[in-house]
């Protein structure tokens, strides 16, 4: 639909498949409402829950600021 290469997200299906959230899931997006509101470009800018000491769950190709 959106033209977009299924093998570059293969990572990202892995991921959810080997460790999948735990979340109240509500929806709301409140990272994605502030990054439209200040009129940002990238939601890793707009972290709302402090990631320095998260669990490294993240496979090597996705680059973490």
């Amino acid at each position: 639909m959106h033209d977009v290469n299924e093998r570059e997200y293969a990572w990202y299906v892995r991921l959810r498949e080997e460790f999948p959230m735990r979340t109240a899931g509500f929806g709301m997006g409140v990272e994605r409402f502030l990054m439209w509101v200040l009129g940002h470009g990238d939601i890793r800018d707009i972290p709302l829950i402090d990631r320095i000491n998260e669990t490294p769950a993240f496979p090597a190709v996705v680059i973490r600021p």
